[in-house]
C-alpha cells in the first residue's frame, strides 16, 4: 500500500467506509475495514498522521486527516461510527459528519460501550467515561498510571493497562482485578472470554492470548515487536502493526498476512465489526 497519494482521496471516503459491506474493543459480527493512522512522522507540525482504513485485500480508504495528528481510531459496535483523537480532541464520525467532544480536557484512546451510548478515554494517564454526546463524564481512576482501555463486549468490564499490569474492572471503574503483567496493550475477543495482550518480555512486543478470568496464557508471536493487537469481529484472527505495517494472523499463529506494504502505519488499529445481514445486530449485546 502506498501513501503517497493519500491528500487526493476525496473526504466522502469516509461514508463509503462506514457504509462497506462485509476497535477499542473487538464486537462481534463480520469482518469490516481496519482503521489506522499512517504518515511519515507522528508529531504535529511535520507531514501529517492522517487515519486510513483497508479491508483483508489490502484496498485502502482514507478516513480522516489534512493537518495536525489523528490517531487511535475506535469503531462503535454497529460499525457505523468511528471515534478517534484528532490533536488531544476526541472526534465522533457518522458517514461524512464529524462532531468534536468539548470534554474539558485534552483525551486519547477512545473505546465505545457496546450499546453505544459511552466512550472510555484517557487524559492525564486517568480513564474517564462520557456520553456519546461528551456530556456526563465521570472519572474512574484518579493515579496518573492508566492506559489502552477496551471495553468488554457486553459491557460489564473494562480492561486496561495500570503500570504495566493488565487490568480488568467493573464498567464503573471498581473492583479491579490484575490479570497479566508486562502489558503495553489488549483487546477482548467478541465472545468476551479471552484477551490478545501486547507483552514485552525482554526483547521484543509479543501477542499473546490471555483467559478473561486470569488463568491460562499463550503466545502467539514472538522474535518481533507486533502492536496494536485488535481481534476480528468474526473471533478468528488477531490484526496487529508490525515494522510499520498492518498484519493479521490466525489464533493458532499460523496464516500470517501483509495488509499493507507502506511502512508508515501508527501503533494504533481498529476492526471494524458489520452485521452479518445488513443491518446492526442486536445479539451482540448478550455477550460477555
Amino acid at each position: 500500500m502506498s501513501l503517497r497519494l493519500r491528500h487526493a482521496l476525496p473526504a466522502v471516503a469516509l461514508a463509503c467506509a462506514l457504509a462497506a459491506p462485509a476497535a477499542r474493543a473487538s464486537f462481534p459480527g463480520a469482518n469490516g475495514a481496519l482503521a489506522f493512522p499512517a504518515g511519515a512522522a507522528s508529531i504535529r507540525d511535520q507531514d501529517p498522521v492522517e487515519l486510513f482504513a483497508a479491508d483483508e485485500s489490502g484496498a485502502v480508504r482514507r478516513l480522516a486527516g489534512g493537518a495536525g495528528y489523528q490517531g487511535a481510531p475506535a469503531w462503535s459496535a454497529d460499525g457505523r461510527r468511528l471515534a478517534y483523537a484528532s490533536d488531544g480532541v476526541l472526534v465522533v464520525a457518522v458517514g461524512d459528519t464529524q462532531r468534536r467532544l468539548a470534554l474539558g480536557r485534552e483525551a486519547g484512546e477512545p473505546a465505545w460501550s457496546p450499546d453505544g451510548a459511552r466512550l472510555a478515554f484517557t487524559s492525564g494517564g486517568d480513564l474517564y467515561t462520557a456520553g456519546a454526546d461528551g456530556r456526563a463524564i465521570r472519572r474512574l481512576t484518579t493515579d496518573g498510571a492508566n492506559a489502552a482501555p477496551a471495553w468488554s463486549p457486553g459491557g460489564t468490564r473494562l480492561a486496561y493497562v495500570h503500570a504495566g499490569t493488565l487490568v480488568t474492572a467493573r464498567a464503573d471503574g471498581s473492583a479491579p482485578t490484575p490479570i497479566a503483567d508486562g502489558v503495553i496493550q489488549a483487546d477482548w475477543s467478541p465472545d468476551g472470554r479471552r484477551l490478545v495482550a501486547v507483552r514485552r518480555d525482554g526483547e521484543f512486543a509479543e501477542l499473546w492470548i490471555l483467559d478473561a478470568a486470569g488463568g491460562t496464557a499463550r503466545r502467539l508471536t514472538a522474535g518481533h515487536d507486533d502492536l496494536a493487537a485488535r481481534w476480528s469481529p468474526d473471533g478468528r484472527r488477531v490484526a496487529f502493526v508490525r515494522d510499520g505495517d498492518v498484519w493479521t494472523v490466525a489464533l493458532d499463529g499460523t496464516a500470517l498476512r501483509r495488509i499493507t506494504t507502506s511502512g508508515d502505519v501508527g501503533a494504533a488499529l481498529a476492526w471494524q465489526p458489520l452485521a452479518r445481514f445488513g443491518a446492526p445486530s442486536r445479539r451482540r449485546r448478550h455477550h460477555r
